[in-house]
């Protein structure tokens, strides 16, 4: 919850097609429920898509902040965002509320099967993927049709932040890129 002090959604500017847009633009029917995922391959990959995590962010605790806080009658709570971390971990995503540690979670094998399934497991509503593509992912019908039931909204990101004819734009505030 180190975030929730230095920076707030107003902090971000977004673009879908070129117009400015809001975060619910592109996260169509955002709310304090739905639970991000991002599916990591490389060491720092996760920074690429870290202006939308950090947006996000703060838009959820914008549905808590009159209450939150460490005292005991206050709530101390972080967003149900996930890294899902293929082959090994690639670094600690604390420093992006990422927290507690089992929100980072390592998929031992880059297999489109057993990422899916631990995406579902976690019951993912928003997911956030490398601009790659899997040469010939086989999924179980079972594993597509509980993700294609339950995902809201999916898009596609670049570790390095840019993605090739990209129709969405977020600009970071310095608190942010600060982190």
């Amino acid at each position: 919850m180190h975030t929730v002090n230095t920076m707030s959604y107003q902090d971000f500017d977004f673009e879908v097609n070129g117009q400015k847009a809001l975060l619910e633009d592109i996260f169509p029917g955002f709310n304090e429920y739905d639970r991000i995922g991002v599916v990591v391959r490389e060491s720092g990959g996760g920074i690429g898509a870290s202006a939308l995590l950090m947006s996000a962010l703060t838009r959820f605790y914008d549905f808590f902040r009159p209450n939150l806080g460490i005292e005991p009658d206050q709530q101390f709570i972080y967003p149900e965002f996930f890294i899902f971390h293929v082959g090994k971990k690639h670094m600690s995503h604390y420093w992006m509320d990422i927290w507690p540690p089992h929100k980072e979670v390592l998929i031992a094998e880059d297999d489109p099967e057993q990422i899916l399934e631990a995406i579902n497991d976690r019951g993912i509503t928003r997911l956030l993927v490398e601009d790659i593509a899997p040469a010939h992912p086989i999924y179980l019908r079972e594993t597509l049709n509980s993700a294609k039931h339950r995902i809201v909204s999916a898009l596609v990101y670049s570790p390095t932040g840019r993605v090739e004819n990209s129709d969405v734009k977020i600009t970071s505030c310095e608190a942010a890129e600060k982190n």
